[in-house]
């Protein structure tokens, strides 16, 4: 689950047991947005597969993640999350560490009613260390992410 405090809107988005939800509200007081069910759960699953890059534990071969190398730069992570197919789409700096991350995306980016998959990914901006392990810690996110939208 990821929580954020923006000023005087509040709210979560989580991912349990298949079934995804996002809840946010005015001074935590007034329900801005609430969704749920099958399309805000595949693509909550989505999120999640990407966050796993502050895990990197939770993607080693023994949890079902395939990982194939097209050069040195650009690798792939492939693995199934309940219901979602996942190809996370890796750049790596010199450095071998990761510059950013893209995939196809469950969602409605548009809220146009319409839910397919579309580009989403991330851009990391900041590393930090913890008991001698390196992880990304802060990024910029978007939908349609590398494309001219």
């Amino acid at each position: 689950m990821s929580s954020a405090r923006a000023g005087v809107i509040v709210g979560s988005d989580r991912y349990a047991n298949g079934h995804g939800a996002m809840n946010w509200k005015v001074l935590g007081l007034v329900r801005v947005m609430h969704a749920d069910g099958p399309d805000v759960s595949r693509s909550a699953a989505g999120r999640v597969a990407a966050e796993a890059v502050w895990v990197p534990t939770a993607l080693l071969p023994r949890f079902g993640v395939t990982w194939t190398a097209a050069d040195p730069h650009h690798i792939t992570a492939s693995y199934r999350l309940d219901e979602a197919d996942i190809d996370l789409q890796y750049t790596l700096g010199n450095d071998a560490r990761v510059r950013s991350v893209v995939f196809d995306r469950w969602g409605d980016p548009d809220n146009t009613g319409t839910w397919g998959h579309h580009p989403f990914g991330f851009e990391v901006t900041g590393f930090s260390t913890f008991d001698g392990v390196t992880i990304p810690s802060a990024r910029r996110a978007g939908w349609f992410y590398g494309t001219d939208r």
